[in-house]
């Protein structure tokens, strides 16, 4: 399922769970009394406090589910940006990013957040490249420097510490979109 799909389930999940709450414990447990000590139909009101306090904490509970959907979705949206942005900056596919990073070993090296099983502790993080002003501390951090950075760092800073793995330039304008949206 895309990911708009998944947020508006998560929005329907939320409306459709502070429906049930409101139903199920609204307001026909009021404390409005015919004679002290019952209600008018004759429910204590020792039993409509535990009603208030259900609904009060269920109602609590939706509005947390209510503002981690909203969370979520404000989320998404600031990724979906910064997708759109590094896609035209590079004009590559972050999609297979994460299976070139596995095949080439960067995540060996390098921790990347977004791509499962790079956290690697020898070079630096790679989690929001984009904001950084330099690329491997020798280069200004352009789309083009960094892609050129992942074919051929040394041809960029000789005698870096980072090898040549090997990977195309098509590849790697892949693996820098993907590093740019994250």
């Amino acid at each position: 399922m895309p990911r708009s799909g998944l947020r508006l389930v998560g929005w329907l999940a939320a409306i459709a769970g502070l429906s049930y709450v409101l139903g199920r414990y609204g307001m026909s447990h009021g404390a409005d009394t015919a004679s002290p000590g019952a209600d008018r139909t004759g429910v204590s009101l020792s039993s409509n406090r535990g009603a208030f306090a259900r609904t009060a904490a269920a109602a609590a509970c939706a509005v947390v589910l209510v503002c981690a959907c909203a969370a979520g979705g404000v989320r998404y949206a600031q990724q979906s940006r910064n997708e759109a942005i590094a896609r035209a900056l590079l004009h590559g596919d972050p999609a297979s990013a994460p299976a070139l990073i596995r095949r080439y070993g960067c995540g060996g090296c390098h921790t990347i957040s977004a791509a499962p099983g790079a956290d690697g502790q020898v070079g630096p993080s790679l989690n929001n490249l984009r904001q950084r002003v330099f690329i491997g501390g020798a280069v200004r951090n352009a789309p083009d420097n960094l892609v050129r950075w992942i074919v051929s760092p040394s041809s960029l800073a000789p005698g870096t510490a980072m090898p040549a793995s090997g990977i195309t330039e098509a590849e790697a304008r892949d693996v820098a979109t993907f590093l740019y949206a994250h």
